[in-house]
C-alpha cells in the first residue's frame, strides 16, 4: 500500500502510513521494523537506503530468514544498478496482468486463480491444477484452521496420504514467498490461512 501511494505520488499518505507502522513495530528486532525502515528509505532517506537495507538483510540472515533475504538483496542491487527501486520502474501492464478476480494475500503478493498464478504481478509463479485447488481451498476458508484430512478429502477425494498432503503445501508455500508466513501448520494439526491484517507493502 506504501509503494502504491508512491506511485500515484501520494507520498504524504505513504509517510503517514510508514509512521504509523514503524510507532506500531518501534522494535529492532521486530521483523516489521525493519520492513517499514527500508520502505522509509524508499520514500524520504534515498542517501541511507543501502545502509537501511543491510541492517534489514542482516536482521532476516540472522534469523534464517532465507527468503527476504534473497528479495532484499536483489532490490539492493537493483537500486546499486539503476539508482531506483524496482516498483519505480513499473507500469500499468502490471496491474493489467491480473484478473479481476485475483486476491491480495498480503506482503504484496497476489493469487490469481483466473490467470493460474501466484506471487508479485510482475514475477507470477504459474500453479498447478492441485495447487490452484488448494489455494482456492485455503482463501474461501481464511482464517478457519482445516484439517489435513479434510484437505485431502476436498482436493484428492481422499486418494492421498497425509504426508504427501504436506509435501503438496511445502511445494505451494515455496510460491507464495514472503506470504508464505500467512499459510502455517497448526499444532493440533492441518494448516490455517491467516489473515493479514497488517500495512504491509
Amino acid at each position: 500500500l506504501c509503494e502504491t501511494y508512491f506511485l500515484l505520488n501520494e507520498a504524504d499518505k505513504g509517510k503517514a502510513l510508514l509512521a504509523e507502522g514503524l510507532r506500531k513495530a518501534n522494535d529492532p528486532s521486530n521483523d516489521y521494523f525493519h520492513r517499514f525502515k527500508v520502505l522509509e528509505a524508499k520514500f524520504a532517506a534515498r542517501d541511507h537506503a543501502h545502509e537501511t537495507y543491510q541492517k534489514a538483510i542482516a536482521h532476516f540472515s540472522q534469523h534464517e530468514r532465507w527468503q527476504l533475504v534473497m528479495e532484499l538483496s536483489k532490490e539492493l542491487i537493483y537500486f546499486q544498478d539503476h539508482n531506483a527501486f524496482p516498483f519505480e520502474n513499473r507500469t500499468a501492464a502490471d496491474s493489467e496482468s491480473r484478473s479481476d478476480e485475483a486476491v491480495c494475500l498480503g506482503y504484496g503478493i497476489y493469487f490469481d486463480p483466473k490467470a493460474h498464478w501466484v506471487g508479485r504481478p510482475d514475477r507470477p509463479n504459474a500453479l498447478s491444477k492441485h495447487e490452484i485447488q488448494l489455494m482456492r481451498l485455503f482463501v474461501k476458508h481464511r482464517g478457519e484452521p482445516l484439517q489435513t484430512a479434510e484437505i485431502a478429502e476436498r482436493i484428492w477425494h481422499g486418494a492421498i496420504e497425509n504426508n504427501s498432503v504436506r509435501k503438496a503445501i511445502h511445494r505451494l508455500k515455496k510460491k507464495l514467498g514472503p506470504a508464505s508466513e500467512l499459510l502455517s501448520g497448526r499444532p493440533q494439526g492441518g494448516y490455517v490461512l491467516q489473515k493479514d491484517n497488517t500495512p504491509v507493502p
